[in-house]
């Protein structure tokens, strides 16, 4: 670069520098606000410009003092011009003609100070500069695509409340795949597909579409690197290990829990009595309303827990619910972060408190595992009855405590608020519809009648409700945007 390109740039720096000192040091009308600070020659002209000239000027030094008679910074100033001039810069291009200008005088006062501020509004200038370079070509790249006028700042406060009708009517004013800019000029574009032929070759073809920072880095920094958020041949090994307990023929054998955690439930919430004979009865003191969210979190939670580590999380209520307000709020601020494209940092205060929920549940996950050992690895005579469950399968594999509990940490993570808020969207939507609720009450009379116990061939021959879960899901996904890069 040619010396005046490098000093037009200077130029803006030190104007960037005088703006923001100026109102936080005094200037030549206030010496006596001053401190004392020598600065040699060698000091002073290679502070700023890099470039030795100590022996061009020896054996001198300036005072910035205001009082006892010592030399005043406007005589300094001349002085220190001189000596830029032997650099072969002249001070009119930075200050004008005036060699005693409030901003020379400011720039002589700390070479700390200056540093600093020098430092800082450079970064800036050149990351504003940056940023608009990147928006340019990313828009060259994209314009094609029909979407929002990127020029325009979208609507961010919707987009977060209402993502689900935002995106909807975005696609019925352009089309099934368009271009958005979720945090306007500050993140890359977003290319938001919803034609399902366009989607399926997204999904499967994990080599061109991988999964992206929103997983690697997003909800790693949150949850660590489990099967969710790992890509490659750890993704293939961790896959591996678990992929057999989430196989139809597997989830058919849960259903005694899904029974046992759904009735234990509602007697916990006071909604049922269950009676000497083990018959089930409505609690003639239970309320009309009650809080359908809860009751199905609290079955989410301790069927998840019960199949993936053998643990009945009912026997402490207060760490339960507590464990539950911390999920919904990690995914909360996780989900937020990958919707803007924002970054996440580990100084973050509501990453910190993702990860000092992490440690209060890798506490209790050690809890738990210890405890599998005593009763059953370290002990003969109980071992063959260790429950088949996702903690054998780990222990199994010989993975150390980290990638365990991230495991661990991750399935529960991705599991448990999903499923709960996918229930309670669906019995919204069936208790809105009351025609559907009594098909669904006639078909389960029919197909369970007085039985006490349900199986899961029982669950199969449910087709129609089987029908209604799938529509309920379709109309309110609970994961509404999967993203790929």
């Amino acid at each position: 670069m040619e010396r005046s390109h490098y000093r037009n740039i200077i130029t803006i720096c030190i104007a960037f520098n005088s703006i923001c000192i100026s109102g936080s040091h005094p200037s030549t009308t206030a010496p006596t606000q001053w401190t004392r600070q020598k600065h040699t020659d060698h000091e002073l002209t290679t502070d700023i410009y890099g470039k030795d000239t100590s022996q061009a000027v020896k054996n001198s030094s300036c005072d910035l003092v205001g009082q006892s008679g010592d030399t005043y910074v406007s005589d300094s100033a001349t002085a220190y011009t001189e000596k830029m001039r032997l650099n072969g810069f002249d001070i009119s291009d930075f200050a004008g003609a005036n060699h005693n200008t409030t901003m020379m005088d400011n720039v002589l006062q700390s070479n700390e100070g200056i540093s600093w501020s020098f430092i800082s509004c450079s970064l800036l200038l050149i990351g504003f500069v940056n940023m608009i370079i990147n928006f340019l070509r990313d828009y060259q790249m994209t314009k094609h695509l029909p979407g929002p006028n990127p020029f325009i700042p979208p609507n961010f406060f919707r987009g977060v409340n209402l993502p689900l009708s935002y995106f909807q009517n975005m696609m019925k004013d352009h089309a099934k795949v368009f271009c958005y800019w979720p945090a306007w000029i500050f993140t890359a574009p977003l290319i938001f597909v919803a034609d399902a032929k366009c989607a399926r070759q997204v999904l499967t073809d994990v080599k061109t579409f991988t999964k992206g920072a929103d997983y690697t880095v997003r909800f790693a920094t949150a949850i660590g690197n489990g099967m969710v958020t790992t890509v490659g041949d750890v993704h293939k090994r961790q896959r591996a290990c678990v992929l057999r307990f989430f196989q139809k023929k597997t989830i058919d054998t849960y259903t005694p829990i899904f029974e046992s955690k759904t009735i234990e439930s509602m007697v916990d919430m006071g909604l049922v009595e269950v009676q000497p004979d083990g018959s089930i009865q409505t609690n003639p003191d239970v309320k009309d309303n009650f809080d359908v969210d809860l009751w199905v979190h609290l079955i989410t939670i301790r069927v998840i827990t019960q199949i993936c580590l053998g643990y009945d999380s009912s026997v402490d209520t207060a760490l339960e619910r507590r464990g539950m307000g911390d999920v919904a709020f990690g995914q909360e601020v996780v989900g937020n972060r990958c919707f803007f494209r924002m970054p996440i940092f580990k100084f973050d205060p509501s990453i910190r408190r993702i990860r000092r929920d992490l440690d209060r549940m890798y506490a209790l996950l050690d809890d738990v595992i210890a405890q599998r050992r005593v009763t059953y690895r370290n002990n003969d005579a109980t071992k063959e009855k260790e429950p088949d469950d996702i903690l054998k399968a780990l222990l199994d594999s010989g993975c150390d405590r980290k990638e365990m509990l991230e495991q661990l940490t991750t399935i529960v993570f991705a599991g448990f608020e999903t499923t709960a808020t996918f229930l309670s969207y669906a019995l919204y939507r069936i208790a809105k519809h009351p025609e559907v609720q009594e098909r669904i009450r006639a078909e389960m009379r029919e197909v369970i009648g007085d039985k006490t116990e349900i199986s899961h061939e029982d669950l199969n021959n449910l087709k129609y409700l089987a029908c209604v879960l799938k529509e309920s899901m379709r109309y309110s996904s609970v994961i509404p945007l999967v993203s790929r890069e």
